[in-house]
């Protein structure tokens, strides 16, 4: 017998905390702009880390969760 896994609808909506995120999306969530993102990545600004990925600019869901949860 194969077990089966149902999945409900409020865990399909869960963000997952793994996912990257480009500026544009994180700048979103975070209610500013792409570029105060960018102004605190050239200032080395650790707040919000960043990854690099082939000169491409991710911040992971979860440390945008983190820096939101910083904020309150």
């Amino acid at each position: 017998m194969q077990k089966q896994t149902i999945t409900t609808i409020t865990e399909i909506q869960q963000p997952n905390e793994r996912e990257l995120l480009t500026s544009v999306e994180a700048a979103r969530i975070l209610a500013m702009s792409p570029k105060t993102l960018a102004r605190w990545r050239c200032q080395n600004n650790t707040l919000l880390p960043s990854l690099k990925i082939g000169g491409l600019v991710r911040y992971m869901r979860k440390d945008v969760n983190d820096f939101i949860d910083s904020c309150k």
